[in-house]
C-alpha cells in the first residue's frame, strides 16, 4: 500500500513539474515572438495582429483566447503565464516612451 501511495505522489509531482516546464516553454515562445521595435517605438505581440504603442494596454481577453486556442491552457495557467510575460516584456521595453 505504501508503494502505491508513493508512486501516486511521485507521478503527481512529476506531472506538476512537467506542466510547469510546459508553461515556462510557452512563456519563452511568447517572449521570443514579441518584437520590441525601439526605432518605431512599438511592440508587436504574437497574440495581437497590429503593432501597439508600449503605453497602450492590451486586453487580457486577447491574450487569454490566444493561449486557449494555441496551447490549450486553463484559466489558472493563463493567469500565471500572463503575469510572468508582463513582467518580462515590461523590463525589456523600459526604454520605450
Amino acid at each position: 500500500m505504501k508503494r502505491i501511495i508513493r508512486k501516486i505522489l511521485t507521478e503527481e509531482v512529476d506531472n506538476r513539474i512537467s506542466r510547469e516546464d510546459y508553461l515556462n516553454k510557452i512563456l519563452e515562445y511568447l517572449v521570443d515572438d514579441t518584437i520590441i521595435d525601439f526605432d518605431e517605438n512599438q511592440i508587436r505581440f504574437p497574440f495581437y495582429s497590429f503593432p501597439s504603442h508600449p503605453l497602450l494596454f492590451l486586453p487580457f481577453s486577447v491574450f487569454s483566447e490566444y493561449c486557449k486556442d494555441n496551447y490549450g491552457l486553463t484559466d489558472e495557467e493563463i493567469d500565471y503565464v500572463w503575469e510572468e510575460y508582463r513582467i518580462i516584456i515590461n523590463e525589456k521595453s523600459d526604454r520605450l516612451t
